[in-house]
């Protein structure tokens, strides 16, 4: 049976987030990353939390943002690839069609009952 989740590890998941959302241009995890954290740490605690590493949850919230910018403004796929932190085009796809099942021009298609 499985201990109770400690709070601090609660604590750097959330820092963690509120980063990535206050500091969108940066692209680099490393970067994203408060000082205070060991990354062996943080991996430690986002496997046990969220059974994804810290990479995988910030792609996560990228692609989120993504979706929206896709769905609801008429910015070409490459500046919302760029704007959400994607610094390669051909990962960005990978990762949204891994996501959606659908390409971002499909995406949007299908979401916003136009083309752009």
């Amino acid at each position: 049976m499985k201990s109770k989740p400690a709070r601090g590890d609660f604590c750097v998941i959330e820092a963690l987030f509120n980063r990535t959302k206050k500091l969108p241009e940066h692209r680099r995890f490393s970067v994203c990353v408060p000082a205070a954290f060991p990354l062996s740490y943080l991996c430690r605690v986002f496997k046990k939390h969220l059974n994804k590493t810290p990479t995988e949850f910030i792609n996560d919230i990228r692609i989120a943002n993504a979706k929206l910018a896709l769905e609801y403004t008429n910015r070409s796929i490459l500046q919302i690839c760029e704007e959400v932190g994607f610094d390669n085009t051909s990962h960005f796809y990978h990762l949204f069609k891994k996501d959606t099942g659908l390409s971002p021009k499909a995406f949007r298609e299908l979401s916003s009952g136009s083309q752009y």
